[in-house]
């Protein structure tokens, strides 16, 4: 097993090694993309000549790309896979695991019962409205002058 100087160093070299490769590989397509001093930097190109690097450089970028995220799939497996083991074969790990655990089981309990009482509850809610608007709505079409009317009778 690891110590925790082990796992520091291993992590650096992991970081060390990504931003590595990330940095060659752009390094290599602005190599193959560089532009010549006499040409202009702003225009279209003046040869179909001049278009030659350009091309090579769109022919090779997606099998660059595609090879680029395979490796980062493998990389960041990996990492996965040392930081669930690691994980599981801790203390703290195990000990969050059963308090998540402890709190997760009351909540799931709580959210079924809530799931087989919502119809009907749904269902009374509808007829109060329902109710609510008959009574509510003869009283929106009187004017302010017969609610006061109302009131003094």
């Amino acid at each position: 097993m690891f110590t925790l100087k082990k796992r520091h160093i291993v992590c650096i070299c992991c970081t060390i090694l990504s931003i590595a490769y990330l940095t060659t590989s752009s390094l290599v397509l602005a190599q193959t993309m560089s532009l010549e001093p006499s040409a202009s930097p702003i225009g279209p190109p003046e040869k179909v000549e001049d278009l030659k690097p350009f091309q090579k450089a769109l022919k090779e970028f997606p099998e660059g790309l595609k090879n680029a995220w395979q490796d980062g799939l493998v990389f960041w497996g990996k990492m996965e896979n040392w930081i669930v083991n690691t994980w599981n074969s801790s203390r703290a790990g195990q000990w969050l695991n059963n308090l998540w655990k402890t709190i997760t089981t009351p909540i799931a309990i709580e959210l079924e019962w809530r799931k087989q009482i919502l119809p009907n509850e749904f269902n009374k809610e509808k007829q109060e409205l329902q109710k609510d608007i008959k009574t509510e709505v003869p009283e929106a079409g009187k004017s302010v002058w017969d609610k006061i009317k109302h009131l003094f009778k």
